[in-house]
Order: structure tokens, then sequence, then C-alpha cells
């Protein structure tokens, strides 16, 4: 499979294939898998490229909720939220 061409779209970048499939990443996949057109990669490449894309999208969304955390009792009182923690 060999990507056919890369656009960049509402912050997404859209890669597509030779065999038609596309996927929609982040830049931080984009450079994180140094993607350009004409690359050859393998069949199932698109797969995977979508679940690390999801992989890195969480970690920017986590990124973005914890830079916005005042102290460590707003940490704790989120993860008691989400049932990730009890406070006894």
């Amino acid at each position: 499979m060999i990507i056919n061409k890369i656009t960049y779209k509402k912050n997404e970048f859209i890669v597509e294939f030779n065999n038609g499939k596309s996927v929609s990443i982040v830049e931080d996949s984009l450079v994180k898998f140094n993607l350009y057109k004409g690359l050859e990669v393998s069949d199932d490449f698109d797969n995977s490229l979508y679940e690390q894309d999801q992989l890195t999208r969480a970690f920017i969304l986590a990124c973005r909720y914890l830079s916005n955390i005042k102290s460590s009792k707003q940490i704790k009182d989120y993860l008691y939220r989400k049932k990730y923690l009890m406070i006894t």
C-alpha cells in the first residue's frame, strides 16, 4: 500500500492510500510515523495508524486537562468523580 495524498483540513491531516482507504490523524501522529506522499507501508498500516492516533489524541486531551489543574485536591476530586479513586 502506498500513500497517495496527505491533505490538511481543520487541525487534522487526511492520509489517503492507493487502495481507496483514508485515515484522519493529528499532526503529532504524522510526525511520529514520518509520513509522506509516496511512502510504501504494509497492508494493515491504516488500522495501526488509526489506533496509535487515538492514543495520541487521548494523551493530548489528558495533557490539556491537566494543564488546567490548580492543585492535587482537584486531581483527587476529579478521579473520585470518575470512580477511579476512593477517598476515605
